[in-house]
């Protein structure tokens, strides 16, 4: 190569020992879009928390789940012994089935006298019938303490075994066991959470919209984003629009976009956070180079144009809207011109004599 003033060398063996690439200068079709932070979140229908619909104890014989575990749907995912509470005091309940029944027999013996003395005129109409709402209240006491007293007989005799009186518990989804709350012999409580199950292969994006920009959700056009520590773009069509919130958040200032995310590769956890552009309108054609290409410095927006195979040129560039891997030049190239798309970091070093650490591959 000519030696060029100014230029920037880059061999081909640096070249070589990195990811190295460059890309042309094109016409591309952009989609105009604005900004967003979003958060990847559970379906409403995907996530289920079980609870215990009882104190006991949960069943030894139920399986051990463990974190990361599959389950399907309606599979059962725990047993659980309920705890009798009176089952330790059937000497208490015998005793308030008999205190009962002689409060009954008591209160029919008053009605009986009180009766007696309204035939003769000795006491008011209202008194006796005083006396018949209590021998009532009193039957129904007996009643209910009886009741008791046999509920507590029979489910005694008819827990021979722990799995006899066992309550299973099913899944109404189907996903993995993110967290266990409960192990096999271990006591809970009524309304005790016990396993948190999610599915993973069907999320939501949630996307926190600025007021600014609330007037573009009339028709959501769909949206792209990113993730920290991950490259890849997801694209998610205006099909995929599941819901616009109607409600500003008083503390965000922000309103909800809710968009269906395929995720059965496992690529994304729920609570990620997302940097979401949303679509706006329909693509136009610009100048456009590689996202990867453009390198902050100082504030300022650089690419690195080949000016032959081991030169390189710094220019400032002017940014417009970004659409996933590409990016619009509003200034600073031209057309046809190659950019250095792939290891742009590294050539920016060489511009301070730095050695590049010897790692990689050969292309």
């Amino acid at each position: 190569d000519e030696e060029v003033e100014g230029a920037i060398g880059f061999t081909k063996e640096q070249q070589w020992r990195i990811d190295f690439g460059t890309a042309p200068v094109a016409t591309r079709m952009i989609r105009p879009s604005f900004e967003a932070y979003g958060t990847i979140r559970a379906r409403p229908d995907g996530e289920a928390r079980i609870t215990s619909p009882v104190a006991g104890r949960v069943a030894a014989s139920s399986g051990k789940l463990r974190v990361g575990d599959e389950v399907e749907r309606d599979q059962v995912v725990a047993m659980l012994t309920p705890r009798l509470a009176d089952a330790a005091n059937l000497p208490g309940l015998e005793q308030a089935v008999e205190s009962s029944r002689l409060a009954k027999a008591q209160a029919g013996r008053e009605v009986k006298r009180l009766q007696g003395l309204l035939a003769s005129g000795g006491v008011s109409e209202r008194r006796v019938q005083e006396a018949q709402y209590e021998q009532k209240q009193a039957a129904t006491e007996y009643k209910l303490a009886t009741q008791r007293l046999k509920q507590t007989q029979s489910l005694q005799s008819a827990s021979t075994t722990e799995d006899d009186a066992a309550i299973s518990l099913r899944t109404p989804v189907s996903g993995a066991v993110v967290a266990v709350h409960a192990m096999p012999g271990s006591f809970v409580e009524a309304g005790a959470e016990l396993l948190h199950i999610v599915d993973f292969d069907r999320l939501w994006l949630e996307v926190h919209v600025t007021e600014t920009h609330a007037k573009y959700l009339k028709k959501p056009q769909g949206v792209w984003f990113g993730v920290s520590g991950n490259d890849e773009v997801f694209e998610l069509g205006a099909d995929l629009v599941m819901a616009v919130g109607g409600v500003l958040d008083a503390r965000t200032r922000t309103v909800p976009l809710y968009m269906a995310v395929d995720n059965t590769k496992r690529h994304l956890r729920v609570g990620m956070f997302a940097d979401v552009h949303v679509l706006t309108d329909a693509p136009h054609g610009v100048v456009t180079v590689p996202t990867s290409a453009v390198v902050h410095e100082g504030g300022l927006a650089v690419v690195y144009v080949a000016l032959g195979g081991e030169s390189f040129a710094r220019r400032s560039v002017r940014v417009g809207q970004q659409d996933g891997a590409f990016v619009e030049i509003l200034g600073g190239v031209s057309l046809g011109e190659r950019v250095v798309s792939v290891g742009a970091y590294a050539v920016r070093l060489a511009t301070s004599k730095t050695q590049i650490p010897e790692h990689g591959h050969p292309h």
